[in-house]
């Protein structure tokens, strides 16, 4: 499928790109595919609408908000769902205590769910869950898994969220968490911790000193998701020595990949 704007790109990218975790309380990817399987024939022909000014989202410095937007987009062209709430904000008194991302009705069986979404990439340093962290180290894993399952999704069925769920006369029967990204190896490894789905999306990270010689491409943060043709991206110039970590492409394999400071 040859899509031309990047907006079609990455929402096909979200829309086919399998989840991490599909366990019960998250979405699985037969779901992912039903809930594409309207949208993906429609994606060629929404490049006019992306020149629009209301279209113009860019991943910038917060991925995970330019995420957000294009699920909301996603939601918008879907014949099936109905936006109700995005980033619904639940308050203790003056104090947010959180925000639901996507309140939604489903047309056909007139329901109502509520969904968080996530994309996230991790590298791993070890076996468990609370060894694979994002690059920066700053984000982990099992922090994530944790905060959704134990405080975003309970959000709106418990006190004051489930008060101002209850205020809109709104009865939410459904919840679910979709979490896509890419889970990073180190080297060889290839061993996802529990709960990830077999079929999440891989590759491998490695230190600067041994990243294996060959092309590479650099992905700004806007190719994270799709990305654009390899032949368009700058290359990686491998020294001087790394000060942060580097996503890149492999020009040879086309497999995605970091490299990180010697000493990370």
């Amino acid at each position: 499928m040859s899509l031309p704007h990047p907006i079609q790109r990455d929402l096909h990218w979200l829309l086919t790109s399998p989840l991490l975790v599909t366990r019960s309380p998250y979405a699985n990817n037969d779901f992912l595919a039903q809930f594409a399987s309207p949208l993906l024939p429609r994606l060629p022909t929404l490049n006019q609408y992306c020149q629009s000014p209301l279209w113009q989202l860019r991943p910038g410095a917060r991925l995970g908000h330019y995420y957000e937007q294009l699920w909301r987009l996603a939601i918008d062209l879907h014949p099936d769902y109905r936006l109700l709430a995005h980033n619904l904000l639940v308050k203790q008194g003056k104090r947010v205590i959180g925000s639901a991302d996507f309140v939604v009705q489903h047309r056909p069986s007139d329901t109502l769910e509520h969904w968080e979404v996530a994309v996230k990439f991790y590298l791993g340093r070890g076996p468990e869950l609370a060894d694979w962290v994002g690059p920066g180290k700053q984000d982990r894993l099992a922090d994530k898994l944790s905060r959704l399952e134990q405080h975003q999704l309970p959000l709106l069925m418990h006190h004051e969220g489930l008060q101002q769920v209850q205020q809109r006369g709104w009865k939410i029967s459904t919840q679910r968490a979709l979490l896509q990204g890419r889970l990073y190896h180190p080297g060889a490894d290839d061993v996802a911790p529990a709960p990830i789905d077999p079929r999440a999306p891989r590759g491998r990270w490695y230190h600067h000193h041994a990243l294996p010689q060959g092309h590479y491409r650099s992905l700004h943060r806007s190719d994270w998701l799709a990305g654009r043709d390899w032949r368009l991206l700058p290359r990686f110039a491998p020294w001087p020595a790394l000060t942060w970590p580097r996503h890149l492409l492999s020009a040879d394999s086309g497999e995605r990949l970091f490299v990180v400071p010697d000493n990370w």
